[in-house]
């Protein structure tokens, strides 16, 4: 069953109206399973952390959503789908960065440079245990 993260991003340099403030992903099987089995490398080998290209998966938003925006009744909101869809961006570089008991994502705006990296907020490996919709927004 997929599971939906919605998270908050922070860029390291000067933000402006095109640069991304939230990332939403849909963590399917495959994606789960690649995730625990990076986690397990990362422990295997004694690792600070893997990073694997995360290409095609994932909407990088301008949007700025709060926590109670994405809920309705315990389920994600459909309009916040579409919200996070209409104002999606590109980027460059997207990256899963796995470690022994969490993982992330970061990116970097389309056309910028290193200054710009994006990095969405770390969710704990226990989260892809349920189906319920994550969010670290706040």
């Amino acid at each position: 069953m997929d599971k939906t993260l919605i998270l908050a991003i922070t860029c390291a340099g000067e933000t402006d109206d095109n640069t991304p403030e939230t990332f939403s992903v849909k963590i399917t099987d495959h994606i789960k399973d690649r995730i625990l089995e990076l986690s397990h490398s990362v422990n295997t080998l004694g690792v600070f952390e893997i990073k694997d290209d995360f290409y095609g998966a994932g909407v990088w938003s301008v949007d700025s959503l709060e926590s109670d925006d994405v809920l309705t009744d315990n389920h994600l909101s459909p309009a916040v789908v579409v919200r996070l869809e209409a104002s999606k961006t590109r980027v460059d570089a997207p990256v899963l960065h796995v470690k022994s008991d969490s993982f992330f994502f970061t990116a970097y705006p389309k056309f910028s440079g290193d200054e710009m990296l994006l990095r969405t907020n770390r969710v704990k490996l226990s989260e892809l245990d349920n189906t319920s919709v994550y969010s670290s927004l706040d």
